[in-house]
């Protein structure tokens, strides 16, 4: 599996000085430093389109009198909390970790009154409250620059009969599959003929302009802390954020996952129960679009039910014999 371990073309012109992985994760940190006190509220997703799909994933769990769960990333708290409130009293025990100290203190906001939550920032502490036998990661993985080497990491705190709920990873899928691709370039173009008819076309040139974004913030402190020789764009730094998605400037359409491939590399310790993909309009989400992109998205959703531009997946450890 391709995980991008070099480095690639695009990072030359700014001299990055430390190892690609260790770059990948400083500014993942760096970045969700700033990003945490807004990410609720301009992740739209957050509200309408993952509560379902973790509905869907949680109801793929077996029956178990008692869950002890690691949320690896936990973020603001989002996929906690909907396992707190579907699944109850067989909640025994959540370890919410995230190497984002403001992340995690959002997520405290969020769920720190119910005493089964502990929260960590140190994933040597947190292993303390394992063994775990449910893992849950929600838009984590494509932050990752080594994610086999990551998944691997957690094997020794999770028992045997362990289950994983990962939600919302970009599928490589989509930008193979030529009538997906042809949508998506279609609504590209639709896109930047209207963007500057939205108010907040405006807001984020500005914030870009005055240099006041999370993007921004994140370049000037990398360059101050010598992880670049010279100073980042806001671009080098989205996709570095972003390492495994694959943006409107890029033309790999390998970034992202594809959940066959999945299978086969980790096909040791986890085995694929259910899986389901959607996005038909790609980095944009159907969220905000007009209904003629939304009827176009959904015949294309009828027609390759597993060609979304993203995926939630189920995974269970395989059965020792």
């Amino acid at each position: 599996m391709n995980w991008f371990m070099e480095f690639p073309s695009w990072l030359a012109p700014f001299e990055p000085l430390v190892p690609l992985k260790s770059l990948v994760e400083e500014i993942n940190t760096i970045y969700h430093s700033f990003d945490a006190k807004n990410y609720d509220a301009e992740h739209l997703e957050i509200r309408q389109l993952w509560p379902g799909l973790w509905a869907e994933m949680i109801q793929q769990l077996p029956q178990r009198n008692s869950w002890r769960v690691l949320d690896f990333g936990c973020g603001t708290g989002f996929e906690a909390e909907q396992l707190l409130h579907h699944q109850g009293s067989s909640i025994h025990f959540l370890m919410a970790y995230d190497p984002s100290r403001e992340m995690l203190a959002r997520c405290h906001g969020r769920l720190g009154n119910d005493p089964r939550v502990n929260f960590s920032d140190d994933l040597v502490r947190a292993r303390a409250g394992g063994p775990y036998n449910l893992l849950i990661t929600n838009s984590v993985l494509h932050h990752l620059a080594d994610v086999e080497e990551t998944i691997y990491g957690l094997q020794s705190l999770l028992s045997e009969d362990a289950y994983w709920l990962s939600g919302n990873e970009p599928s490589t899928r989509f930008y193979k599959n030529a009538l997906c691709v042809q949508l998506f370039q279609h609504y590209t173009a639709y896109y930047e003929r209207t963007k500057w008819f939205r108010p907040s076309a405006y807001v984020g040139k500005l914030k870009s302009l005055l240099g006041v974004n999370s993007l921004s913030a994140t370049a000037r402190l990398a360059h101050k802390r010598r992880l670049f020789a010279a100073l980042p764009s806001d671009t080098v730094i989205a996709r570095l954020v972003d390492f495994h998605v694959r943006h409107l400037i890029d033309a790999d359409s390998e970034r992202g996952f594809d959940l066959s491939v999945m299978e086969s590399v980790f096909k040791q310790h986890w085995l694929l129960r259910w899986s389901k993909t959607y996005s038909y309009l790609g980095a944009f989400g159907e969220l905000s679009a007009r209904r003629t992109w939304l009827n176009k998205a959904h015949l294309l959703q009828e027609k390759f039910p597993a060609d979304g531009a993203n995926f939630c997946a189920v995974w269970s450890r395989p059965v020792s014999n």
